[in-house]
């Protein structure tokens, strides 16, 4: 019935070919989410009125050291998945007689570190009004490093909330032609978006209660 719903798309078998152009605005959202998390941050955090003027001020504050955070971001992430890509396909040897699984599982928690590391790192721009970037990481960084554990686990009870979203939009679409994929992607950015509110709420609420802590 979905295809009939959606008559531009024709029930043609899924293919990487045909869902890659789906990907083509993904960098107007994510500039567009970067320039509103810094109203959302600072929202969270109790800091400016509700007032709408408030908020749009906020966003146009944070917009660029967020969006340099982001890119740094993004620099790094590529980079680990490209050496794991590199060491699946047996295209880089491991130095040192390290087997291969064991530099893939390092990267992926790598990749689970940095996204922790740059989301504190964007709550600790928003609530400490930082412009440095650098400075910024680096306070994310030791605020992790003295509070590891609650760290870890709510991240792990984050990550939790994408993977239910994720396994909920597969299951309630079930996609087996293109005409699926539309719906598909909306839920799966629904999903996405729930799981980063929830993230950074989380986060900005932890760090604002432990801003009395010496040991910051």
């Amino acid at each position: 019935m979905r295809q009939y719903a959606i008559p531009s798309f024709h029930p043609e078998p899924l293919a990487i070919g045909r869902i890659l152009p789906y990907f083509a605005t993904w960098p107007l959202y994510l500039l567009g989410w970067t320039f509103l998390l810094g109203g959302i941050l600072r929202h969270l955090t109790g800091l400016s009125s509700r007032h709408l003027q408030a908020f749009a001020r906020s966003c146009v504050t944070y917009f660029w050291p967020l969006v340099r955070l982001l890119v740094i971001e993004g620099v790094v992430t590529i980079a680990l998945i490209a050496l794991a890509l590199q060491v699946v396909t047996a295209t880089l040897l491991p130095p040192f007689g390290i087997p291969p699984p064991f530099i893939l599982y390092s990267s992926v928690l790598l990749l689970c570190g940095t996204s922790v590391l740059f989301t504190y790192a964007a709550v600790r721009t928003v609530t400490d009004g930082r412009r440095s970037v650098a400075g910024a990481i680096l306070a994310a960084g030791r605020f992790i490093k003295r509070r590891v554990g609650v760290v870890v686990m709510l991240s792990l009870l984050n990550l939790c909330v994408l993977f239910v979203g994720t396994v909920a939009s597969f299951w309630t679409i079930r996609p087996t032609t293109i005409a699926d994929v539309p719906l598909l992607f909306s839920c799966l950015f629904l999903a996405k978006l729930i799981a980063l509110l929830v993230t950074y709420a989380s986060s900005t609420a932890y760090y604002v209660k432990e801003l009395s802590n010496p040991k910051r």
